[in-house]
């Protein structure tokens, strides 16, 4: 946890803000290299310039092998745009993400990269990379 923050308590129906500081550059590099070594490690071939300027196509298909990683049973749709972004909020939805905003924009996954976005989408990513080294723990 976070100092100063408080957890927001799993299925509560308010959405908690995310305590890390997803803007700050340092611990978006810090996310960066985190899900680069889970993806090492796991034999996906990723760059830090590759994830820096992740094409939205490359962010679904990293996202849904993410997703696999965690639930072999969920179907993430990476061809579809439109259908991608119900997958995307499913996915978290069922996988429990404490941090969905509650005023989601799914056009923010068109260009996940973007300076305003890129900080949420990362920090997706590296969620989703720290519960598959749990899971693989327990």
């Amino acid at each position: 946890m976070w100092p100063g923050t408080t957890p927001s308590m799993p299925g509560s129906s308010q959405p908690g803000k995310d305590p890390r500081p997803l803007r700050d550059r340092a611990f978006q590099k810090k996310m960066q290299h985190d899900l680069i070594d889970f993806l090492t490690a796991n034999n996906v071939d990723i760059t830090h310039a590759a994830l820096q300027g992740i094409s939205a196509r490359d962010y679904r298909q990293l996202f849904a092998y993410l997703v696999h990683l965690l639930d072999h049973a969920f179907v993430i749709n990476e061809e579809s745009a439109d259908q991608f972004a119900a997958d995307f909020v499913s996915a978290l939805q069922c996988l429990r993400f404490p941090w969905m905003p509650s005023s989601f924009d799914s056009k923010g996954l068109v260009t996940p990269n973007s300076m305003h976005g890129w900080g949420f989408f990362l920090g997706v990513l590296h969620w989703l990379a720290a519960v598959c080294k749990v899971e693989t723990i327990f």
